[in-house]
């Protein structure tokens, strides 16, 4: 952080058009917004319109002024090591997502006007876990944010699931097999559009980035000794037209679905009041894949 500190000793302001001429201090400015849980890791040294709105937000935080500028004693502040948001994960289960979070290194956006997206395989609506089934839909996609102190909670939680139905598994589209998504945290997904087979089009996110997958030549519906690949996959994640919870069908081949349609329409929706998206239509979501254990009580 050599920039920033040096900028943190002296005494110019650097409005924003002339700030973003200089990508070096910008990046490390990045990394420490990351660190205080309001910037989408990681820094590339582009200002984007989400880069400044997390300075924004920093500074509020830290009650200093923000005139759409870089000034020392916000750098100092970014400086700190100390996040200015508190992380404070209790025994619900949002809490065990936080902590689990935590313990693997995933990244959350602690702003409590944001919210993070995180699917648990082999957890149903209750938080209680399930045997996964081939085929089904027994996981739980989680909208989750960090309110007010740090406490966690779950803004809204619907049966998913994060693997391919059937007919993808046996009959694949490629012989490498169906893909899958690596368990882990990724970042890679827009708003936009998508129709899964003759089904109407819905809003969805829609992968933009590459993607760490593992691909089923086995045809056992598991992760275990399947090659990893990486690239685009076209693995969205959208909405199962209510499909039946025991049967996910042709309705994902290594997207990642959540069973009902008002409830992925309500996702959809609180993706939208999302303070990152608002200030810029493409924004990068990211997701993470947790297991049933991981979160366990």
């Amino acid at each position: 952080m050599e920039q920033l500190g040096a900028f943190a000793q002296a005494s110019q302001t650097l409005e924003v058009a002339r700030l973003a001429r200089r990508p070096g201090l910008v990046a490390e400015m990045q990394a420490r917004l990351a660190h205080h849980g309001l910037l989408d890791p990681p820094a590339d040294g582009l200002l984007d319109p989400a880069s400044q709105w997390a300075l924004g937000a920093f500074c509020r935080a830290v009650r200093l002024p923000f005139n759409s500028a870089l000034a020392p004693p916000v750098a100092a502040a970014l400086l700190q090591q100390d996040p200015v948001l508190p992380l404070q994960p209790d025994d619900s289960l949002a809490g065990r997502i936080v902590a689990a979070s935590i313990r693997h290194s995933h990244w959350l956006c602690r702003h409590p006007d944001c919210v993070n997206i995180v699917y648990v395989e082999g957890v149903d609506e209750q938080g209680c876990e399930v045997l996964r089934r081939p085929d089904a839909f027994d996981d739980l996609r989680v909208l989750l944010r960090i309110a007010s102190g740090g406490r966690p909670e779950i803004v809204g939680a619907w049966h998913a699931t994060t693997a391919s139905g059937r007919a993808a598994v046996e009959t694949p589209a490629e012989p490498e097999g169906a893909p899958r998504l690596a368990a882990g945290q990724h970042r890679a997904w827009v708003i936009g559009r998508t129709a899964i087979g003759t089904e109407l089009e819905q809003e969805a996110l829609i992968q933009a980035l590459p993607l760490l997958v593992t691909r089923d030549g086995d045809r056992n519906f598991r992760r275990e000794g399947d090659p990893p690949e990486r690239g685009i996959f076209l693995i969205d994640q959208h909405g199962g037209h209510d499909a039946p919870r025991e049967r996910v069908g042709g309705i994902g081949a290594g997207c990642l679905v959540g069973r009902s349609q008002a409830g992925h329409r309500s996702f959809m929706a609180r993706l939208r009041e999302d303070p990152r998206w608002r200030v810029n239509a493409a924004h990068i979501f990211t997701t993470s894949i947790l297991q049933a254990e991981q979160v366990a009580s």
